[in-house]
C-alpha cells in the first residue's frame, strides 16, 4: 500500500516537474516575436483619404506645415508584421524551446532581432478639403 502510494506520489511530483520545467522553456525569442511593430495599413496612402485617417494610421506626423498654400504632413514610422506573423513566430519559437529544452533561444534570439520591421518616411500633400493629392515615399 506504502509502495502503490509513493510511486504515485513520485510519478505526480515527475509530472509535474517536467511541464514546469518546459513551460518555463518558452523564452526570449518567442516574447521577441510577439513584441515586433505591427503592420500598418498602406491603402491610405491614396487619393481622396481624409487627413485624420491617415494620422489615425500612421501617428503624428513629424512635421506638419502648409507650403504655398498646401497643408504637407511628413510620416516617419517603422512597418512591422501582421498578428498573425507575429503569433504564428511566436508559437514557433515557444515549441522549438519546449521540444529543445530551452536551446533554441541561442538560434531564435539572433533570428527575431532581425525581423525589426522597417523605417518608412513619407510626405503627404492635402487639397482644401484636407484630402490626399499627392503621397511621395522615401527609401
Amino acid at each position: 500500500m506504502v509502495r502503490g502510494f509513493m510511486r504515485r506520489f513520485l510519478t505526480t511530483a515527475l509530472l509535474l516537474f517536467v511541464t514546469l520545467t518546459l513551460g518555463a522553456c518558452t523564452g526570449d525569442a518567442s516574447k521577441m516575436a510577439s513584441e515586433q511593430p505591427r503592420a500598418h495599413d498602406m491603402s491610405v496612402l491614396k487619393a481622396g483619404t481624409l487627413r485624420h485617417r491617415v494620422i489615425a494610421e500612421f501617428g503624428t506626423p513629424v512635421l506638419a506645415e502648409v507650403r504655398n498654400g498646401t497643408k504637407v504632413d511628413v510620416f516617419k514610422f517603422i512597418d512591422g508584421y501582421s498578428t498573425a506573423a507575429r503569433t504564428s513566430r511566436s508559437f514557433l519559437h515557444g515549441a522549438m524551446n519546449i521540444s529543445t529544452f530551452g536551446l533554441w533561444d541561442v538560434f531564435g534570439k539572433p533570428v527575431e532581432s532581425g525581423f525589426s520591421g522597417r523605417e518608412v518616411k513619407v510626405k503627404v500633400e492635402y487639397d482644401a478639403n484636407d484630402r490626399i493629392s499627392h503621397v511621395k515615399r522615401y527609401e
